[in-house]
C-alpha cells in the first residue's frame, strides 16, 4: 500500500493485540513472601535495558501487562540479595527466558530465594606464560 503526504487513505483497517503478560511470586526458602523488591523484564541478555518492571506487593506476587509477543529474562531483586534470573540462577547466561504470546498470561513464573544467601569473593592473581604478573587486570 503506498500512502502520499497530506492524502487521506481510507478503506485501511489495522488491529494491533493488547499483547501478553508474566506473573508469579517470589517466597523465600520457608514460604514466606518477600513484601518488598522489584521485577525486571528484559528482551536480551543485556540486564541494564529492562522493558518493564513491577514491585511485589504485599503477597510477593507480581505482574505485568502488555509485553509484545516474545521472550523475556526475568529478574527479581530483593534488598541484600544478589539479583536472581528465572529459573532461579544468579547469572543471565544460565537463565532461561519466559515466552509470552499476544492475549494471554504467563503465570507461575516463581522465584524462592532462600533468607540467607551465602556470598563469596575470590581473589588471586594473573600470571602471562612466562609467570610475570598482569598489571591491573579485573575478572568479571
Amino acid at each position: 500500500m503506498e500512502v502520499a503526504t497530506g492524502v487521506p487513505r481510507t478503506g485501511v483497517d489495522i488491529s494491533l493485540g493488547i499483547g501478553g503478560g508474566i506473573s508469579g511470586q517470589v517466597i523465600d526458602d520457608s514460604s514466606a513472601p518477600y513484601t518488598s523488591g522489584a521485577l525486571y523484564f528484559s528482551v536480551s541478555e543485556d540486564a541494564s535495558y529492562n522493558i518493564a518492571s513491577r514491585s511485589l506487593n504485599a503477597t510477593g506476587e507480581y505482574q505485568v501487562e502488555h509485553l509484545r509477543p516474545g521472550h523475556y529474562y526475568v529478574r527479581a531483586n530483593i534488598s541484600g540479595k544478589p539479583p536472581v534470573y528465572y529459573p532461579g540462577v544468579f547469572s543471565i547466561s544460565l537463565a532461561v527466558p519466559v515466552e509470552v504470546v499476544d492475549e494471554a498470561m504467563t503465570p507461575g513464573i516463581n522465584f524462592v530465594i532462600p533468607a540467607t544467601i551465602e556470598s563469596a569473593t575470590i581473589a588471586g592473581t594473573m600470571y602471562n606464560e612466562s609467570g610475570v604478573p598482569y598489571a591491573n587486570v579485573q575478572v568479571q
